[in-house]
């Protein structure tokens, strides 16, 4: 309980001060007022967002100490619609198989737990399990309809018989996220990536996890989301 009020009062702190100094921020960037107009929006979204997150932060941690489940509800609480878990490591001596069926049973109980808070649990793609065979084998032990994939984007998607495929391996268990990484940086075939989304008729959020450090940020967020927005149009040519 005092994790969590200490989370939260600093979720909130964190909340002020951006919304009052969301222009001293933006102008520190940039001096265009259409662009600091469209930031305001966007920082003040962020603002938004950091009660539901400290508090995932704080509820998080004191899963991984105690084993205790009842964070899924405060989750349900303060507005927040599910969590992502990862599966990451294989442990030496232990059989993969093993471990993979540890997982999938886990998630069960996880997803069981959280459906009765509206609490989506969704299996990022990561770690030493991000090759999709793998994340196909976990799922299907983890068959409870509440345990979701969320897509990663890692190289390995790339792997065996290429993205197609491997998207096909997990989609329909695909959850209402999925990640990106900056869509005109690397070789990573995103425009396929989009097209596969687009037939699919993906309803989740696609979400940018960047990993850049541009001068202009605003700029650069609205630059991703035009290209965004083109690779999707070119999707739906396609369709």
């Amino acid at each position: 309980m005092v994790t969590g009020a200490v989370g939260l009062f600093t979720a909130c702190v964190i909340s002020i001060i951006l919304y009052f100094a969301a222009v001293p921020i933006l102008s520190a960037f940039t001096d265009d007022a259409a662009v600091i107009n469209v930031g305001q929006s966007i920082i003040l979204i962020f603002a938004l967002i950091q009660l539901p997150k400290g508090a995932n932060v704080v509820y998080s941690g004191n899963l991984r100490g105690s084993a205790d489940l009842n964070w899924l509800s405060k989750d349900h609480w303060v507005g927040l619609s599910g969590v992502k878990v990862k599966p990451n490591s294989f442990h030496e001596g232990v059989d993969h198989e093993v471990t993979i069926e540890q997982i999938g049973k886990s998630l069960n109980i996880l997803g069981a737990f959280g459906a009765d808070y509206n609490q989506q649990i969704r299996l990022e793609v990561h770690g030493q399990c991000s090759k999709l065979p793998i994340m196909k084998s976990i799922m299907d032990i983890a068959d409870h309809p509440n345990v979701a994939v969320c897509w990663n984007s890692n190289d390995e998607d790339l792997e065996g018989e290429g993205l197609e495929y491997n998207f096909n391996l997990v989609k329909n268990r695909f959850g209402d996220t999925a990640h990106v990484r900056e869509l005109n940086v690397g070789d990573y075939p995103y425009q396929e990536l989009m097209n596969l989304f687009v037939k699919k008729d993906y309803k989740g959020w696609i979400l940018l996890e960047a990993r850049t450090a541009p001068a202009d940020r605003v700029a650069a967020m609205k630059e991703q989301l035009d290209i965004f927005n083109k690779m999707v149009k070119n999707g739906q040519e396609k369709v």
